[in-house]
């Protein structure tokens, strides 16, 4: 495996995350940027239970497949 050197220059000129929120949603504690951290928090605990669900429903598939209980 190869260690890249990362250019500082190059780093320097990247967006900054927080700039793009502040930018789109407002500074934090503002009720906009509000609603958006809720809705973010509310899809990222929606998308992990789903997943949780299909992987029991996979393995569910799997062992009625198999013919087993």
């Amino acid at each position: 495996m190869m260690i890249r050197n990362l250019d500082p220059d190059k780093l320097s000129k990247l967006h900054k995350t927080e700039n793009l929120l502040e930018k789109r949603y407002g500074k934090r504690g503002t009720p906009e940027r509000e609603v958006f951290h809720d809705r973010a928090l509310s899809r990222y605990y929606t998308d992990m239970q789903l997943s949780s669900f299909l992987k029991i429903s996979n393995a569910s598939d799997l062992h009625f497949s198999l013919g087993l209980p």
